[in-house]
């Protein structure tokens, strides 16, 4: 369970579809093409440095997946116990991924409804200063 946990965790994070570290990245992705398009050299940059970091993840995943699950077993390992309880929050987190990244357009609604929220200065200031700015 730890193996299966830790490997959808990974693909996540590399980005794999539908995993919910997918759309992060395509999000990043994207943003920094539509920048480029408008004519921002840093935002070429920007999407070298978003992609080379995708690069290293997978590399830095691969080699860590090679030596902890495929090396051979310490006696600690091999002697070691787990509480279902531990099982059960690795089995959670791994399914979390799973249905965040499968239902992703509930959790960008819900982002985007925020993000507006959060700029809409008029909506603040009436909730705050009942009749407007003083």
């Amino acid at each position: 369970m730890l193996s299966v946990g830790f490997f959808l965790g990974a693909l996540a994070l590399i980005g794999i579809p539908p995993l919910s570290g997918f759309f992060g990245k395509l999000l990043v992705f994207r943003t920094a093409a539509d920048a480029g398009a408008i004519g921002g050299s840093g935002a070429v940059l920007a999407l070298g440095l978003a992609l080379g970091g995708a690069i290293l993840t997978v590399a830095y995943f691969s080699r860590t997946w090679n030596h902890g699950f495929w090396g051979t077993q310490s006696e600690a390992v091999r002697t070691a116990t787990y509480s279902p309880t531990l099982v059960a929050v690795v089995v959670g987190l791994a399914a979390t991924l799973v249905i965040v990244g499968v239902g992703f357009d509930p959790v960008m609604g819900a982002a985007r409804a925020a993000a507006e929220a959060a700029l809409d200065r008029g909506t603040y200031v009436e909730s705050v200063l009942p009749g407007g700015t003083p």
